[in-house]
């Protein structure tokens, strides 16, 4: 049972990482569009 709260958090922290590099790479591009 431990192990898979382990594993859920893992894979929450990886989702949430993901979203942040999704949106970094949005602000990225948006802003090489607008110049």
């Amino acid at each position: 049972m431990k192990y898979l709260e382990e594993l859920y958090s893992v894979c929450s922290r990886q989702r949430l990482s993901s979203i942040f590099i999704y949106l970094f790479i949005l602000h990225i591009s948006v802003h090489m569009y607008t110049v």
